[in-house]
């Protein structure tokens, strides 16, 4: 046995203050305030978020698998918070998986699906899903954009089979064999129902749409697609990361999206990132595409990062607890944030429907706005900007986000990325809380 010393927890909040965890000082760039306005990528972990997570860190630092009480006890505390996550969402606790983020969620509910189905080689998305949905998609038709990194690399002599012949596939960009539909949108961002219809065949396994996209903020008509899923007998995964927070999440036999999967990720509402869950419906099919030890009911391997899920807990209490008031604090924020930019910007037009979107979000495209305006600014891109298939418009419009925990009133923050083929088309990205 090797004995450690157990640190004490620093619970007070005396101790927060004077780490300054979440004020200002400690967004700066170079010496200059940071403005940042991009919720809709990342948030600020809250102060009350951080104070949550402060004993987990120090001192209940336990392995939760342990046989023995200093680390087993950590157990109450994971199946805890998987019922206050479950309660954000309307489901059961046994729903619900902790997962490490978005993007391992987005995939171990698309590889669920495809297992429970193996003689159906159809996949349907959207053009515009988040990079985790599409590049997997593509990896399974033969044409992941990271083939070529992997190429000429062997698989380890240990492998199993399959796992060998899923690293050949990678590495050669030979795909699985599947067949994938991207469905596309209007200039608004909409999707059309009737393409989803005509688009679903005996041979689909799964659908693969978003609830709310993470740049134009357009809401796709999560009610409607799991019902026509539903009809045609075809599992649906919904990726709700932007949506949660935002709009009320209600998966419950009555509520407004009956997915048979659905991710989420803290980041998103001020929880730290490297954590995220999946909602799997109680009769939806699932097998894990992590393997470990007997964690998450044998589900996801992996030992459990306690921390990291108390955060969640914390913001997902938080969210909820701001919900009702929400729309009505950021829609005059938004508004006038757009009369802004339209009166102050030539040659300016707004991206998304107006209506049928997140409140916290703008999207604007100028072919004035150039880099150079925007110097001593935070930027960076979207999240597939780079994927040069996935045909988008260019996204990225200013966003706002609530103005409401407490003492988060956000930091101004531009960012700017010339669209790939329109020369001269320069896009901005806003967010405050």
């Amino acid at each position: 046995m090797h004995a450690r010393p157990i640190l004490q927890a620093q619970r007070k909040n005396d101790s927060l203050k004077d780490a300054d965890p979440c004020g200002l000082s400690c967004c700066r760039l170079d010496s200059a305030a940071v403005i940042y306005l991009d919720y809709n990528a990342t948030t600020p972990v809250a102060p009350e978020v951080l104070e949550a997570m402060m004993p987990y860190l120090t001192c209940e630092w336990g392995n939760p698998s342990s046989a023995y009480k200093f680390g087993a006890k950590l157990k109450t505390v994971i199946e805890t918070a998987r019922a206050q996550v479950a309660e954000l969402i309307g489901a059961q606790s046994r729903d619900v998986i902790f997962t490490s983020c978005a993007t391992e969620s987005n995939n171990a509910a698309i590889h669920a699906a495809l297992k429970a189905n193996p003689g159906k080689r159809h996949i349907v998305t959207s053009a515009v899903e988040h990079s985790s949905v599409l590049n997997y998609c593509m990896a399974l038709e033969g044409n992941s954009p990271f083939a070529s990194r992997s190429s000429g690399r062997e698989s380890a002599p240990s492998a199993s089979p399959e796992v060998q012949s899923r690293l050949t596939s990678a590495a050669t960009g030979q795909g699985e064999g599947y067949r994938v539909t991207y469905l596309p949108v209007d200039r608004d961002g909409l999707l059309k129902l009737a393409d989803l219809e005509s688009a679903i065949t005996d041979e689909t396994a799964v659908v693969s749409l978003m609830w709310a996209n993470n740049e134009t903020g357009v809401l796709f008509p999560v009610k409607e697609i799991a019902g026509i899923c539903r009809a045609r007998g075809v599992l649906y995964h919904c990726d709700a990361v932007q949506a949660a927070g935002k709009v009320t999440i209600d998966v419950s036999r009555d509520g407004a999206v009956q997915a048979d999967y659905l991710s989420l990720t803290g980041h998103k509402f001020h929880a730290p990132k490297g954590v995220g869950a999946l909602y799997v419906r109680r009769k939806a099919p699932f097998s894990p595409m992590i393997h470990g030890g007997h964690q998450e009911r044998n589900l996801r391997g992996g030992t459990e990062c306690v921390p990291l899920i108390v955060g969640l807990v914390k913001a997902a209490e938080l969210a909820r607890k701001h919900l009702p008031s929400y729309e009505q604090k950021v829609r005059p924020l938004r508004d006038a944030l757009e009369e802004g930019i339209l009166g102050s910007i030539p040659n300016t037009e707004l991206n998304g429907h107006t209506l049928r979107g997140l409140t916290n979000r703008s999207n604007a495209m100028s072919r004035k706005l150039t880099l150079t305006t925007l110097r001593n600014r935070a930027y960076s891109r979207p999240s597939d900007a780079g994927n040069k298939r996935i045909p988008t418009r260019a996204a990225l419009g200013a966003r706002y986000v609530r103005r409401n925990v407490r003492s988060h009133q956000g930091w101004p923050a531009f960012r700017s990325q010339t669209h790939p083929g329109r020369s001269g088309v320069a896009r901005l990205g806003c967010t405050t809380i």
